[in-house]
């Protein structure tokens, strides 16, 4: 279970959180000052380079993160760089990331306030106004840029509160969530509050973790609640979690004249904009689900599925070739196994949205995630 001790000390030390609100911030913001995490957004406070962290922090892991924060400004130094660019270029360099909304709904905030005179919002009911910038978002980008005392409440920093209260209800929903939100406004309210919402994410990240939180080293185990008890992991109740869904794709590798046909995302769907390889899906768990279950390798009736369904989506009429791998990757609660075969174009691709690619010109392009992967594997994109 790791450390787990019996809390000693006066009734209003292990009182609820607001009675020791001031007490709790300080001996967070200490252990902040000696632990927090070095990453690369911390070293830049002005807006536009916060509000780019948090759009980029959305749904995808901080290390991942880090790897495209500094590449993206370079590019897009500031707001008016970003607002002025081509929507083609900002995908590109989103490419990676996936949600690729994001991307699309940065440049476009990005233009709303180059439009306004360049002015950033500077508290959180502000920021919310914009595309693309949720409760969360908009409380950290106000309270880190501005020193606005907003919460800015993720899973981290619920799971922190819900052991500090020993909270028995579901921290995210209903009474839960007015407690958990009315403890953090409560931390905020003093000196500091882009700190102690960072704090609390740290706090979260790397010592109260969700299995095994290392309670020795975190500064508020003399008034957390459920360590007193000695059941910190059991908070908060775990969440009933969608069941995930098994999807099986194939994608066809088309070379001709040095290139690689790719489809463009059309509007509305989720890579809208981004560049992919021809594919179609042959296969999805649930109600519905064809018989004999997942596939898991590839084969000549595989082959036949994938030729009548890529025409059906797409109108592309190709004929399956060889094997070349097979992927795995994950959207949402999706788990795609993707096969990817070569083929042979049987008639030239009509409509819009379908271009030839060159190497060079695929080393600077708006690939999805699951194409870039793929790109790479076959050894058709080498860059980064």
């Amino acid at each position: 279970m790791g450390y787990r001790r019996r809390v000693r000390g006066t009734t209003s030390e292990r009182a609820e959180l607001p009675a020791a609100a001031g007490a709790l911030r300080r001996s967070l913001l200490n252990w902040f000052e000696r632990n927090r995490r070095d990453l690369p957004w911390r070293n830049r406070r002005d807006p536009f380079a916060v509000w780019v962290s948090e759009i980029m922090l959305q749904q995808t892991t901080a290390a991942t993160a880090a790897r495209y924060y500094g590449p993206f400004l370079e590019r897009f130094p500031d707001v008016a760089a970003l607002a002025a660019a081509p929507e083609d270029e900002v995908l590109a360099a989103w490419s990676g990331l996936g949600y690729y909304r994001r991307a699309r709904r940065l440049r476009l905030a990005a233009r709303r306030i180059v439009a306004s005179g360049g002015r950033f919002p500077s508290t959180s009911r502000e920021w919310l106004r914009l595309p693309g910038v949720g409760r969360y978002a908009a409380s950290a980008i106000a309270s880190i840029a501005f020193g606005e005392p907003v919460a800015a409440v993720d899973g981290n920093v619920r799971r922190v509160l819900a052991r500090l209260l020993a909270l028995e209800g579901d921290p995210a929903r209903g009474s839960g969530a007015r407690r958990i939100e009315d403890a953090a406004s409560r931390l905020v309210a003093g000196a500091r509050p882009g700190d102690v919402n960072e704090a609390l994410m740290d706090l979260g990240a790397t010592t109260c973790r969700p299995r095994r939180p290392d309670c020795a080293r975190c500064p508020w185990r003399r008034w957390c609640r459920a360590l007193a008890d000695g059941s910190p992991e059991r908070f908060p109740p775990p969440r009933t979690r969608p069941d995930e869904i098994r999807v099986a794709r194939a994608a066809a590798l088309l070379r001709g004249r040095g290139c690689v046909l790719l489809r463009r995302g059309p509007r509305g769907s989720l890579n809208e904009g981004m560049w992919d390889l021809p594919g179609a899906e042959l296969w999805r768990s649930g109600p519905g689900a064809s018989r004999g279950g997942e596939p898991e390798s590839w084969s000549p009736r595989m082959a036949r599925r994938f030729r009548l369904a890529l025409r059906r989506e797409t109108g592309l009429a190709i004929r399956p070739g060889r094997l070349l791998g097979t992927f795995r990757h994950v959207i949402t609660r999706h788990r795609i196994r993707l096969f990817v075969v070569e083929a042979r174009l049987e008639a030239e691709p009509a409509g819009d949205g379908w271009a030839w690619f060159s190497p060079p010109r695929l080393a600077g392009a708006a690939l999805t995630s699951a194409a870039r992967r793929a790109l790479r594997a076959t050894g058709v994109l080498t860059e980064r």
